[in-house]
C-alpha cells in the first residue's frame, strides 16, 4: 500500500508523538505488539518517513503494509451442507479446561444454519461491516464449514470445538498484512488456541513473523495456507 507503513516501536516511545514529526496519522494499533498502522498523504512521504524511521533509535522495526487479495471460493455451497448430504454436528458444551477454540483469520462468516452456528462462539470486524451476500457463501463461510466437516469426520456426532471468526476483509477485496496481524492478536485475546490462516501473499512481512513468533511461544499452534498455485514461490505467512 504506497502511503503506508508498519512500525513497531521500542518500550517507552510515544507514536503520537512521532506521527506528528512525520506528517502521519495512526490508522490502527496491536497493543500485544506495540505496533501502529501508519498513513501519509501520499507514496514520496511514505518513502521519506521509512528512512527517517529506519534510522530512529526508538523504532524495532518498520516495514510496507502489503495488500492480500481474497482467496477463491472454496465451494458454493448451500449452508449446512458438505456436498450432497447435510453436516451433522451437535454442540458438547466444553468445560473450562481442555477447550479447544480455533481463530479463523479469513472473510466474515455467514450463518449455516442446521444447529451448526452454535459452534461460532464469537465474530470480530477488523475492517468493518462486510455487506456480504447472502446467497454467496463467503470463503470464511467456507473454511467454517470445513473445519466443522473436519470435527464431525473425527469426533463424531458432537464436539466441544469452538470457533472465534476474526474477518480482515469486511467490505473491502483485499485485506493487508498489518489487519491480518491484528486479526490473529484479537483471536488469541479472545480465547483462541489454535489459529488458522487460508490467506496470505507473496509479501513478507515482519508485524506477522512477530505475532506468530508470539503465539507459537504460548504453544498456540499456527496453521497457514501454502498457496493455491503449486509454484515453488513463497508465500507468507506460511514461509
Amino acid at each position: 500500500i504506497p502511503n503506508e507503513l508498519i512500525v513497531r516501536l521500542k518500550p517507552g516511545a510515544s507514536i503520537d508523538d512521532l506521527a506528528k514529526k512525520l506528517g502521519a496519522k495512526v490508522v490502527g494499533k496491536i497493543d500485544g505488539l506495540n505496533a501502529y498502522r501508519l498513513e501519509f498523504p501520499d507514496e514520496a512521504a511514505a518513502n521519506t518517513a521509512l528512512g527517517l524511521l529506519n534510522a530512529n533509535p526508538d523504532v524495532a522495526s518498520v516495514e510496507n503494509n502489503y495488500r492480500m487479495e481474497q482467496p477463491p471460493l472454496v465451494a458454493k455451497l448451500d449452508p449446512g451442507t458438505a456436498g450432497p448430504t447435510p453436516l451433522q454436528l451437535q454442540l458438547n458444551p466444553p468445560g473450562n479446561n481442555g477447550r479447544v477454540t480455533v481463530g479463523l483469520i479469513d472473510t466474515a462468516v455467514q450463518p449455516l444454519g442446521n444447529g451448526l452456528d452454535q459452534f461460532l462462539e464469537k465474530s470480530i470486524s477488523i475492517n468493518g461491516p462486510a455487506n456480504a451476500d447472502p446467497n454467496v457463501p463467503t470463503h470464511g463461510t467456507s473454511m467454517f464449514q470445513e473445519i466443522l466437516q473436519g470435527v464431525a469426520n473425527s469426533a463424531g456426532g458432537s464436539s466441544s470445538v469452538q470457533i472465534i471468526s476474526a474477518d480482515v476483509y469486511g467490505p473491502d477485496a483485499t485485506a493487508n498484512s498489518f489487519n491480518v496481524a491484528a486479526g490473529i492478536a484479537a483471536a488469541i485475546n479472545s480465547g483462541a488456541n489454535i489459529i488458522n490462516l487460508s490467506l496470505g501473499s507473496e509479501n513478507d512481512s515482519q508485524v506477522l513473523h512477530d505475532i506468530i513468533a508470539q503465539a507459537t511461544a504460548k504453544g498456540i499452534p499456527v496453521f497457514a495456507a501454502a498457496g493455491n498455485d503449486a509454484s515453488a514461490q513463497p508465500f507468507y505467512p506460511d514461509r
